[in-house]
Order: structure tokens, then sequence, then C-alpha cells
């Protein structure tokens, strides 16, 4: 058989597989090591925050309620005018021109006391001296009361600015920390916790890079193993595929598998290579890389070539050759015939021919036909039967008219 099977030259894919789990480990490993290393440099930065943000809250100093008193105080003051002038309202009731409410009262209870014993109404006027004796002693008590507010309830400019700069001061922060100003000794408390636990939110880094480090190691080790490997296999695959070129009529072509290493900042989970398919269709002609080789008869050749080396390697799949006998006739359309059976025992083949020896080798052979309809053209393809099939391949090698020999030639190539 023509077929190669590169699985016997002691292919093991593991190669690749183990490039690619160490390097997802490396690349995982890489990507925590990064983290830590950007919150170790951010480390010092935070905890400058953190420290600044409980100086702030401890030079506040903020006692409980204070926040709440320092409001009601201040609105006391603002309405300062409003109370000093009622007190003192009150106060000149008491002490009208010299003479106060106070002795007015005592010397009218002198005189009802005088005349009590003329009174027809005795009881009346010892209840209404009482009344009076008491409103004398709870009035001079009301009195000094007066004065001590009077004298204690002054109105003091910088004490109102005092209160406006601390509630600012106190304010500010709580806008800081976005939270209420009662909440900010709750702050300043989950402040001091954070920093103390702070070195323990942090693994340690160092192990973190010795686990990379290895990890790393390991990588490389398996890349450099996968690009021995590879260059192993590109030198078998290059041998067998050139080999193939010639029976298929591509004599001066040459296939070229080139591998070249990397930078290493490239390496990634294909390992370090980059690997090129190059050919040269024609002697005399530039190596290409085969996606940019025009595509033709001679590129569906090279194509046939390559899978004809690597059939057994691939998972199952459709295979469409367009044309792959283009420009060769007699010894090499049966080469080809030959190569493109074998191929299909691993493969599904579509083969676009119009050689005989080549259609002679399918297992089921369709005919394009097209034909119009109401001024339209329709294409489509018809499976022939094996009378059809016959007669279709004897077009192929007579022309449209059918003779003796070439139906004879005909059923020949289908009976082989």
């Amino acid at each position: 058989s023509h077929i190669k099977i590169l699985d016997k030259f002691g292919v093991n894919y593991s190669f690749l597989a183990n490039v690619i789990n160490s390097y997802n480990n490396f690349k995982k490993l890489s990507d925590i090591y990064e983290e830590l290393a950007n919150l170790e440099s951010n480390k010092k930065n935070h905890i400058d925050e953190i420290k600044n943000d409980i100086k702030l809250l401890e030079n506040l100093n903020l006692e409980k309620n204070e926040h709440n008193q320092l409001i009601k105080k201040r609105n006391l003051m603002a309405q300062y005018e409003k109370i000093f002038l009622a007190v003192n309202s009150i106060y000149n009731i008491f002490d009208d021109e010299g003479e106060n409410l106070l002795t007015k009262i005592a010397k009218n209870i002198n005189i009802l006391e005088s005349a009590l014993i003329d009174s027809e109404r005795v009881d009346e006027i010892k209840q209404l001296i009482l009344s009076l004796n008491t409103i004398q002693i709870e009035g001079k008590d009301t009195v000094q009361n007066i004065l001590r507010l009077k004298d204690n309830f002054t109105f003091n400019q910088k004490d109102l600015d005092s209160i406006e700069q601390r509630l600012f001061d106190i304010s500010t922060l709580a806008r800081r920390f976005k939270v209420q100003p009662e909440q900010l000794s709750d702050i300043l408390l989950k402040l001091n916790e954070e920093l103390k636990s702070f070195d323990h939110n942090f693994e340690n880094i160092k192990k973190i890079r010795i686990k990379l480090d290895l990890a790393k190691k390991k990588y490389e080790e398996y890349s450099i193993v996968l690009s021995q490997e590879r260059k192993k296999v590109a030198k078998y695959l290059q041998e067998k595929i050139n080999i193939e070129l010639s029976p298929l009529k591509l004599e001066g072509a040459f296939f070229n598998i080139n591998i070249i290493n990397k930078e290493k900042t490239k390496w990634n989970s294909d390992g370090a290579d980059i690997i090129k398919f190059l050919v040269r269709l024609n002697k005399g002609s530039d190596e290409g890389e085969i996606h940019k080789v025009s595509s033709g008869g001679e590129l569906s050749r090279l194509m046939l070539a390559i899978n004809l080396v690597i059939a057994q390697s691939l998972n199952r799949k459709t295979l469409i050759f367009d044309e792959v006998d283009s420009g060769v006739s007699g010894a090499v359309s049966e080469a080809i015939g030959i190569r493109l059976l074998d191929l299909s025992n691993y493969q599904q083949v579509f083969t676009v021919t119009h050689l005989p020896q080549v259609a002679a080798r399918g297992n089921k052979h369709f005919r394009a036909i097209k034909h119009e309809s109401n001024g339209i053209a329709y294409t489509g393809v018809k499976e022939l039967n094996k009378l059809e099939r016959a007669e279709e391949i004897a077009k192929m090698i007579s022309g449209n008219v059918v003779t003796e020999e070439a139906m004879l030639l005909s059923n020949k190539l289908l009976k082989n």
C-alpha cells in the first residue's frame, strides 16, 4: 500500500499534551504570582492609607453622641437673640424701676397682716397671705435663676464658629468613609482590625515563586522535547512526501518543513516552535507556504501526496480533490487513481476528474449535469448505474461518440 502510517514511526502524542498541561499550569501560577506581586508592591501604600485614615479619626476624637449634641447647641445659639429678649422681659417684670415685684408683694402682705383683725373675712385673707408668701418665696428663686441665666447665657460668635468647624470636620470624614457621623467610631475599629490582620491576607510570595520557577522549568523541558520530536517527524514526513511527488508528475517539486524556535517570550501552549510547511512546485522557483501557493492541479497532487502519508494519523474526514489529474495522462493518471483508492480506505474521498483511469477506481460515479428550464440554468449531479458508468468512462476515452473499442477498454478498467 502507498499509505504511510505515521504512528508506526513512534510518534507519542503525549508530548504535545505535556506541553499544553505544563503551560497551563505555568500560566496559572504566573497569573497568581503577578497578582500577588502587584499586591505586594501596593501593600505599603495601602498600609499608609489605612494609617492615615486611622490618624484622621483619632485626631477627630469623636465622643459618643457628640454630633447630635453639637447640632442641638448650634440650633440653640442660632435662637440666642429671641431667648435673651424673652428672659430680659421677664426679669424686667420682677424688677420695675428700682422697686421690684417681690418688694411690692411683701409690702402688701404686711398691710394685710396688720389689717387682719378688722376684717370680716379672715379665712380668705389668711389664704391669700399664704399664696402671696409662696409667690414671694418662689419668686426669689425664679429671679436668681433669671440672673444666672442672664450671666451665663451669653452669645459668643467664636463659640458658634468653633461648633460649625467641628460639625464640618465630622461631616467631612463621614463623607470620606461614606457613613453617617455616628458610625465613624465603628470605622475606626474596623481600620485598626484590618491593619492588624493585613499581613495575614497575603500568601507567601516566595513559595509561589518557587512553584512558578519549577512549573516554568518543566514547561520548557517539555517544549524542548516536543521540538526535538517535531524535527524527527518533520524529517520523516518530508522524506516520505517527497517520494510520492515524482509518481504524481511533480518531479520538480520539493516539500520542506521548516521548524524554527520562537523568542522565549512568545512560547505558548503550542510549544517553542514556529512551523512552516513550504513547497517549491517547479525547479528554479522560490519556496512558499502551502496556503500561499496558487491553487490548481499541481497543488491538488501535492495535497494528495501529503494525505497519502498522514491518512491514518488524521481523524475521519472528507477530502475533495478538484482536477487532481490536470495536465497528466497515461501512467501518471494510473498512479493517481491507485493512490486515491488507497486513500479512500482511511478517508472519504471525492474526486473531480476527466481521466478514465481515475474515474474507474471510484466506488461510486456521479456525473455533473446542467440544463435550462424557463430560461434559468440549473446544475446538479446524478449517480450512475453500472451501464451508465461504463458509457461515461467510454466517453472519457473516445469522446461523445462511444466506440466499441472504448466500451471494451472502459469495462476492462472497471473490472480492474
